[in-house]
């Protein structure tokens, strides 16, 4: 069942996220360009299977676009670090609070959101495969418009 609270056309809500390093971010000081957020966990297959997708629109997009991976699971920031490297994730990966999936109807997951720069949400969808693989690319290309 598709549960997402938030629906298109919707606001990047205030998030409190977590850096690696065990830093607070807020979503507030994410703005200014398109952001692709895309929620998982560490023992999440088909969202294991989205790394590489996410890792090269990062990359494509370099500093224009900001991709992040929101951990659901409030996992050790050391952890997801090596996660993050050995996986060779090119993009910024975050731990969520229960909030945040809550607001975005997380799980299930994988769950991939792309807000434009004025943080409106253009484009969503749960569950990865050749559907994201698919749209996500002109899902991101639209934000930038």
């Amino acid at each position: 069942r598709d549960r997402i609270a938030l629906q298109l056309g919707s606001a990047l809500p205030e998030l409190s996220l977590t850096d690696l390093e065990g830093h607070p971010v807020a979503s507030s000081s994410l703005g200014g360009r398109p952001i692709v957020l895309s929620f998982f966990a560490t023992w999440c297959a088909p969202c294991r299977d989205e790394y590489p997708l996410l890792s090269r629109i990062a990359r494509e997009y370099g500093d224009r676009v900001q991709v992040i991976g929101v951990s659901i699971e409030h996992a050790d920031p050391a952890a997801l670090a090596d996660l993050a490297r050995t996986q060779g994730l090119a993009y910024t990966v975050l731990d969520g609070d229960d909030r945040a999936a809550q607001l975005f109807g997380v799980p299930p997951i994988p769950a991939t959101f792309v807000f434009d720069s004025r943080g409106v949400l253009t484009y969503r969808r749960v569950g990865g495969g050749v559907e994201l693989e698919r749209e996500l690319p002109g899902a991101v290309a639209t934000a930038l418009r």
